[in-house]
């Protein structure tokens, strides 16, 4: 099926997951904090590369300040390919000790981005990905003593990288043929929460019977859409939702779209749904 590209694109998403775990020395008041990341929807039929560098991650702690939890080497940033992260696969990108307490904000610097496209075209978006972004943690991640702490950080990339046509202008639909590309641009995405005061929604999507993949899923989170793509069983699933009542909404190239309402999501469950399209 055609690769799916909205205002392009990629989340996918990043999703870099801090887990704040047991300490093996209880007199401090630290954790442990492991950094991971993963993907959400992107252009797959087109894109065998979607590389995103992480120079440092930093939290906001009670008084004010950052504390930074990762930080690359002299050496250069940690790259990630995000498409091999994909529909809650995360990737460990650190694991520091970090101090107890309440974190509302995350600062995020990047140092490079780059696509790799599968007829062998590659597009630099270095200059854009040289950029710091805050993002409000939402909710926000509470560290405690001798107890277990998880963050996500979701990268969209359905809204970070843009693919440019004819005109430079950003492709809004399904794009047709691979040539059509001419260039990306990269402003990166994020949303952040505390993934233990949140729970998850997956499902499968099938079409007339049959399954299909690489359509566009989506959800409302706090007023934005939050992208994923149907693996090729047709199966998806959204993690770090909040609790709530949400609509899932599935859209393909030629298929029509359909969605799903009144899914009720809880805390730390998987809340399943079945799409069909006739």
């Amino acid at each position: 099926m055609k690769n799916v590209i909205k205002n392009l694109v990629i989340l996918s998403a990043i999703i870099f997951a801090f887990a704040s775990c047991n300490s093996d020395d209880s007199s401090n008041n630290t954790g442990t904090v492991k950094v991971q990341l993963t993907d959400a929807v992107f252009p797959f039929n087109f894109v065998t590369e979607a590389n995103v560098a992480v120079a440092k991650v930093e939290l906001k702690t009670e008084n004010g300040e950052f504390t930074t939890v990762f930080e690359a080497s002299e050496n250069g940033s940690a790259t990630y390919n995000m498409v091999t992260l994909t529909n809650g696969t995360t990737a460990q990108v650190e694991s520091t000790s970090l101090e107890n307490g309440t974190y509302t904000e995350a600062r995020v610097t990047l140092s490079d981005a780059n696509i790799h496209l599968s007829n062998n075209t590659n597009y630099n978006a270095n200059i854009d990905a040289n950029t710091q972004t805050t993002v409000t943690i939402n909710p926000p991640l509470v560290v405690e003593i001798g107890q277990d702490s998880n963050i996500l950080f979701d990268l969209d990339l359905q809204n970070s990288f843009s693919f440019l046509g004819n005109g430079n202008l950003p492709w809004m639909n399904w794009i047709n043929s691979i040539t059509d590309i001419t260039g990306c641009s990269f402003t990166p995405h994020f949303r952040v929460c505390d993934l233990d005061q949140t729970g998850a929604i997956g499902g499968a999507v099938s079409v007339s019977g049959a399954n299909i993949e690489n359509a566009d899923v989506s959800i409302q989170v706090d007023g934005a859409t939050v992208h994923t793509h149907l693996e090729a069983d047709g199966s998806f699933k959204f993690i770090g939702v909040r609790n709530g009542t949400y609509a899932v909404s599935v859209e393909t190239e030629n298929n029509g779209s359909t969605t799903e309402n009144n899914i009720v999501v809880s805390n730390n469950a998987t809340t399943t749904c079945s799409l069909v399209i006739n």
